[in-house]
């Protein structure tokens, strides 16, 4: 059915994150290698949705485990299993919601609350829930009172991902349609870059869209003057690329120093760093580019990373993963250090989780 198709081209288009954009392309950034220097030691529509209150994680998968149980994290990461929202505190991990609905967390800036992606029968909605569970709120109503599976329900629903809060607390910005889908046959509206505050009937406002790629994951700067984003384009033929809006003048344009094919982007707490994954040859490895001084790093050599997140003290550096034999996605983290040019190393990476199967294209949020 048109409505089944609809959900599953916009789920793909998560999926495969690293395709680019139209018009000219600035010469593409070659990428370093992992440095050798040593380390320092190193639906319709639903309702208010109430979610169980939180308890320890409890599922037929296995259960996460701690690889270093004297190592506690600073702070608190959220990801999604099988569309279920979690937290890991410390050494240990909660379950905060069920029912397989939930994607793409990111926490607010007092780490109080997660805006999350709640998906229901061919559209999705942003959604908040208190960092310790409870009540689930939706702030958007992109689903629709139609029969499900009609043409008519199909041109009535609208989908959001990759919500991100502002430094400030105020709004959030996010990946949507500008509207339903229009013209017969249906055609969907490509993902655009929006924003809107945090209550819920509040206006949106459409920053970036282009009628050729799709936007993806969303960061803000720590000051909130700029947004960077990654672009697909609608037919992959391009690559993925980093895009950059200054808020103050209202331009976008590609985020100099960033190579093709990187998506997943995440902003250190001071602004210095950004942090994203990036496909070469084949392999896909967490980079870091400085946004100050410019210059490429690369912080794993694993064929697989993606996801990462930089702790609320800069201190680590989290990320996804699949170990050698592994079921899926497992957690890892290593530590962050500079030298004295001011450049960024990563040190051993330690898995946190034991084939927990934690849903890649959800990605990390990294609070207080």
């Amino acid at each position: 059915m048109r409505s089944a198709m609809h959900g599953l081209v916009c789920l793909a288009i998560l999926l495969i994150a690293a395709c680019g954009t139209v018009g000219p392309v600035p010469p593409a950034t070659a990428l370093p290698a992992v440095d050798g220097t040593p380390r320092p030691a190193d639906p319709s529509a639903p309702p208010t949705i109430v979610a169980s209150s939180p308890t320890p994680v409890a599922s037929p998968r296995p259960l996460a485990t701690v690889t270093g149980a004297n190592e506690p994290l600073p702070g608190r990461i959220a990801f999604t299993v099988n569309g279920d929202l979690w937290v890991w505190q410390g050494t240990s991990g909660m379950q905060l919601t069920s029912g397989g609905t939930a994607a793409q967390p990111a926490w607010s800036p007092d780490g109080a609350q997660i805006v999350f992606v709640y998906h229901g029968p061919s559209f999705s909605d942003l959604a908040l829930i208190g960092a310790n569970g409870g009540t689930i709120r939706t702030i958007t109503e992109n689903g629709s009172t139609l029969p499900p599976g009609s043409f008519e329900r199909s041109a009535d629903v609208i989908w959001a991902f990759s919500p991100t809060f502002s430094p400030d607390g105020r709004e959030i910005g996010y990946a949507s349609q500008i509207a339903p889908p229009a013209g017969t046959p249906l055609l969907d509206h490509p993902l655009a870059l929006m924003r809107r505050s945090v209550v819920p009937g509040a206006a949106t406002d459409t920053l970036y869209q282009d009628a050729y790629a799709h936007v993806g994951r969303i960061a803000y700067t720590p000051d909130g003057s700029q947004i960077i984003f990654s672009i697909t384009p609608v037919d992959r033929r391009a690559p993925s690329r980093l895009m950059s809006y200054d808020r103050q003048r209202s331009v976008t344009a590609p985020l100099i120093g960033a190579p093709d094919q990187s998506y997943d982007p995440a902003i250190s707490p001071d602004g210095r760093w950004l942090v994203f994954a990036t496909r070469d040859g084949g392999h896909t490895d967490v980079f870091a580019l400085n946004l100050r001084q410019g210059g490429l790093t690369r912080l794993t050599q694993r064929a697989d990373a993606r996801a990462p997140a930089i702790s609320p003290d800069g201190s680590y550096l989290a990320y996804l993963a699949v170990a050698p034999g592994g079921a899926g996605f497992d957690l890892w983290v290593a530590e962050l250090f500079s030298d004295a040019t001011g450049r960024l190393f990563a040190g051993e990476s330690r898995r946190i989780t034991n084939d927990l199967q934690i849903d890649a294209t959800s990605g990390l949020a990294w609070g207080r």
